[in-house]
């Protein structure tokens, strides 16, 4: 599947499935290994499913695009709230760092592949191509890692109540709009001209919707 902009799906469904795995362990310390496994296979399974079938945002209309994201929302709540046995609110909440993570992740992914191959990323080979997502979001989860452990492990946690889980999803769902208004209103004031502008742009923008969460999380 590749979207609007141009980005392989497979980029996005590593991504989505990666940083929900994140999320995951470093909400649930208990050692649970096969009961992790199990939930793994069918959170990727699930994931690439939705990714192979619907072949293709570009090739979608609009119609379907909200119906799609929605579902690889839910599959990634579902995940979340059976295998960290959270309530409804804390569950949507982190559900929701899941989806602003993976959207930034694969923002600086595919940003930093495109100007290290000089925007010539339909020529670069198999090998290439695994090397920069192996080596990008290797380190991107390490970050994340060090920071998460820090803040969900040390430091005393918030009580996710109703109002920070509906700001939280707002933040979510008003940054993955403005980082693709590209896609669908090419003329609008916050609209990309090119392609290295609008990878750009949506890099920039998913990164402030990181510090807006962290803000919220941490008052």
């Amino acid at each position: 599947m590749t979207t609007a902009d141009g980005t392989s799906g497979l980029y996005y469904a590593f991504a989505y499935i990666a940083y929900s795995i994140l999320i995951e362990v470093l909400l649930n310390q208990q050692k649970k290994w096969k009961k992790r496994a199990i939930g793994y296979i069918l959170l990727a399974l699930s994931i690439f499913a939705v990714i192979v079938v619907t072949d293709g945002y570009q090739e979608i209309s609009q119609f379907l695009y909200l119906p799609i994201c929605v579902l690889l929302i839910a599959i990634r709540f579902a995940y979340l709230k059976i295998m960290c046995q959270r309530n409804w609110i804390e569950t949507w909440y982190y559900t929701a760092w899941a989806v602003m993570l993976s959207e930034t992740a694969a923002a600086v992914q595919w940003q930093l592949y495109y100007f290290f191959s000089d925007g010539a990323v339909k020529l670069q080979g198999i090998f290439q191509q695994i090397f920069m997502l192996v080596l990008i979001h290797g380190l991107l989860i390490l970050l994340c890692s060090v920071v998460g452990c820090e803040i969900l492990r040390k430091w005393e946690q918030p009580v996710i109540r109703v109002h920070e889980a509906l700001i939280t999803g707002f933040i979510v769902f008003l940054v993955h709009l403005l980082s693709n208004i590209s896609c669908f209103w090419p003329n609008t004031p916050l609209s990309a001209a090119t392609s290295r502008e609008f990878f750009l742009l949506r890099m920039v923008v998913n990164i402030c919707g990181i510090g807006a969460l962290y803000v919220i999380h941490m008052r």
